[in-house]
């Protein structure tokens, strides 16, 4: 979906990284974290990095269900289609 570049990646992966962390240390409602990634994804200010921040805010069950199922960051963001 979108250009696999490092840049791109990295974010995904920052992004997982903050859900699995509100899931696993903060114990947060779908609510909150679907909260802390929305003003994560504003704080952004290139607008390609925020249309791929919205894009895993869009997609942010998906991914809960994939750290569930034990998935890593990087191997989340590469069935999301954001890395190699």
């Amino acid at each position: 979906m979108f250009n696999s570049t490092n840049a791109t990646c990295t974010l995904c992966n920052d992004v997982v990284n903050i859900i699995d962390g509100e899931i696993h240390i903060a114990n947060s409602s779908i609510n909150i974290i679907e909260n802390v990634v929305n003003v994560f994804c504003h704080s952004l200010i290139i607008p390609i990095a925020k249309k791929e921040c919205n894009f895993l805010l869009d997609h942010i069950q998906t991914i809960i269900n994939y750290l569930i199922q034990g998935l890593t960051p990087n191997s989340i963001c590469e069935k999301l289609g954001l890395c190699k």
